[in-house]
C-alpha cells in the first residue's frame, strides 16, 4: 500500500505519484507489469490503473460502490476504497415559472477531483456475470469475429488459400484490406486477425498532435503498440498469450519514458475500443438469444394447454303456441 501521505485527497498531488511510478516502473523494467493489467483495469485511464496498482497490486475488477451495488454486490465491511482521480462536469439548473428547478450535467469537464473504487475481492454478493470468460471465442466464434472486423474502419476482410500465399494475413493499408488464410483454426484466425486489426488502427491512428514516441524516436515502436494491443485483447478473450514486443531505451534519454505514456494511451484507446466491441457483440447476441428463448417457451407453454371444454347447449323445449291450438280448433 502507497504511503497515504502522497496519495492525498489532491488530484494534482495525485497525478504526480502516478507519473513517478510510471517512470519508475518503466526504467525497471517493468513494461509487461503495466500491459498486463489492461485487460482487468483498461477502461481506467494510465493514471487511474496506477493509482490502483499503488493500492491494490493485485486488483482484478475495479468499480464504484454504485456499480457493485447495479451488479446486486455490496462492499464488505471494513474495506477501504481506493483513491482515483475522476472528472468534474459542469452543471446547468434550470427554473420554471413554478419556481422547480432541475439540475443537468454539461458535457464540459470543469476540472477533477477524487473518487473512490473498489476491488471485486472487497466485495460480496451475486456472482460477477462475464460473457467473455471460458471458451467464449470459440463459442462465438462468427460475432467476435465480426465485431474484431468493425473497429478496422474502412477494411475489407477476405481469405486466402495456402496455395495462393502462405502468409497467415496479408495488411494492404494502401488498399483497406486484410486477408486471413482460409485454413487456420478458429482460435488461430482470431488471433492473427487480432494482430492485424491492431497494426492497421496503430498505423492509421492520427498523430498530428501526439507528444508520444514517434518511429524517429523508436525504430520498432509502431510494433511496440501493435503487440501490446494484441496482447490486451487476447488476454481478455482468454486465447494463447500473445509475444510482446517492448520498447527499447537503451541510449534512450529519460524524456523518451516520459514520452512513452503517450503510446500507452493509444494502446489503451485502441484495445479498449476493440474489447468494447466484442463485449458488447457477445452480449447482444446472447440477449437475442435469450428473449428468443423465452418467446418460443411461452409459445409452447400456451399451446400445450388445453381449450376450456365448454357444456354442451340442450336443445330447446318444444312449445305450442296458444294461437296454434284456437287455429287447430277452429278447423
Amino acid at each position: 500500500m502507497e504511503n497515504e501521505k502522497t496519495l492525498k485527497f489532491n488530484p494534482e498531488d495525485m497525478s504526480k505519484a502516478a507519473d513517478e511510478h510510471f517512470f519508475e516502473l518503466v526504467k525497471d523494467g517493468k513494461y509487461k507489469e503495466l500491459i498486463s493489467v489492461m485487460p482487468l483495469l483498461g477502461r481506467y485511464s494510465l493514471r487511474n490503473q496506477l493509482l490502483i496498482l499503488m493500492q491494490n497490486p493485485n486488483a482484478t475488477n475495479v468499480n464504484q460502490m454504485r456499480a457493485w451495488n447495479y451488479q446486486k454486490r455490496h462492499i464488505i465491511k471494513g474495506e477501504k476504497a481506493m483513491k482515483i482521480i475522476t472528472p468534474k462536469f459542469g452543471q446547468q439548473v434550470v427554473t420554471d415559472e413554478n419556481g422547480n428547478a432541475t439540475e443537468k450535467k454539461l458535457d464540459k469537464i470543469t476540472g477533477y477531483e477524487v473518487g473512490y473504487v473498489y476491488d471485486v475481492a472487497q466485495t460480496d454478493g451475486e456472482p460477477v456475470k462475464d460473457n467473455l470468460s471460458g471458451d467464449a471465442a470459440k463459442e462465438h466464434y462468427d460475432v467476435i469475429r465480426s465485431a474484431l472486423q468493425d473497429t478496422a474502419n474502412g477494411y475489407e476482410f477476405t481469405t486466402h488459400d495456402e496455395s495462393e500465399d502462405k502468409s497467415r494475413a496479408i495488411l494492404d493499408t494502401l488498399n483497406k484490406t486484410i486477408s486471413i488464410r482460409s485454413d487456420l483454426s478458429k482460435e488461430d484466425a482470431l488471433l492473427v486477425l487480432i494482430r492485424q486489426v491492431a497494426m492497421a488502427n496503430v498505423l492509421g491512428r492520427d498523430r498530428r498532435n501526439f507528444q508520444g514516441l514517434m518511429p524517429n524516436d523508436m525504430e520498432n515502436i509502431n510494433a511496440v503498440e501493435a503487440s501490446a494491443i494484441a496482447y490486451t485483447v487476447a488476454k481478455r478473450l482468454n486465447l494463447e498469450e500473445q509475444k510482446l514486443v517492448e520498447p527499447d531505451f537503451e541510449n534512450q534519454p529519460d524524456i523518451s519514458i516520459v514520452k512513452l505514456a503517450d503510446n500507452l494511451g493509444v494502446i489503451r484507446s485502441i484495445s479498449q475500443r476493440m474489447i468494447n466491441k466484442t463485449e458488447g457483440a457477445v452480449n447482444g447476441y446472447l440477449y437475442e438469444q435469450a428473449k428468443a428463448q423465452a418467446e418460443q417457451e411461452a409459445a409452447e407453454s400456451t399451446a400445450a394447454q388445453p381449450e376450456p371444454q365448454s357444456e354442451p347447449v340442450k336443445p330447446a323445449a318444444k312449445r305450442s303456441s296458444q294461437k296454434s291450438k284456437k287455429a287447430e280448433v277452429a278447423m
